[in-house]
């Protein structure tokens, strides 16, 4: 269980690293009007989706296993 829980708490480390740089690009877009592209934008909700599928996968995969072993009880 240790060893998930570490995965979990570095991708959330990661995810946090990108909201803080998006979210400094986007204070210089309002204070010095720097333009943000597009590409940036897209990674980000790429980051997002890729680290919703990874965080939710363990879980619907446990609980595939779960319902597999109350069937064989």
């Amino acid at each position: 269980m240790f060893p998930v829980l570490l995965i979990v708490a570095a991708m959330f480390a990661v995810f946090l690293l990108i909201g803080v740089e998006m979210f400094g690009a986007f204070v210089l877009y309002e204070i010095f009007e720097y333009r943000i592209g597009i590409s940036d934008i897209l990674l980000f909700i790429l980051a997002v989706v890729v680290l919703a599928l990874v965080l939710v996968r363990p879980w619907s995969h446990r609980t595939t296993v779960d319902k597999k072993q109350s069937n064989d009880r």
